[in-house]
């Protein structure tokens, strides 16, 4: 692995978009492959470095695994569903007033406004 930061992140091709749908533009049984085994190195590279920063938080007194597995478990809960998965938010903030409104709606709930963007 390098040593440079810039030379890590190459290493773990985060900067990278996943690749797109296959099944949708009717690839076939090698094309699949080769994305399925795309999709294999990077999840592997992200346990890797999950990994890794578990151990050195640890090592560190800075986290705990049970802290660890508390905040995953708070993360997974966010959407309501205990499924494993992180579900980004759906909720709006409105660029008039700043307010967090619902994903449904087209106006903002508090002053009307119709800038409303997606939250983080």
């Amino acid at each position: 692995m390098a040593s440079r930061s810039a030379d890590t992140w190459d290493w773990l091709a985060l900067h990278q978009q996943a690749p797109a749908s296959a099944i949708e533009h009717g690839a076939d049984t090698d094309s699949l492959a080769a994305m399925v085994a795309t999709l294999e190195a990077r999840q592997h590279r992200m346990a890797l470095l999950v990994q890794a920063m578990r151990e050195l938080l640890e090592a560190s007194g800075l986290l705990t695994t049970a802290q660890l597995l508390a905040k995953v478990e708070e993360i997974d809960l966010r959407d309501g569903v205990a499924d494993g998965r992180h579900t980004p938010s759906k909720e709006r903030h409105c660029g008039q007033c700043g307010r967090v409104n619902q994903s449904g709606r087209q106006r903002c709930l508090y002053c009307g406004s119709e800038d409303l963007v997606a939250g983080a």
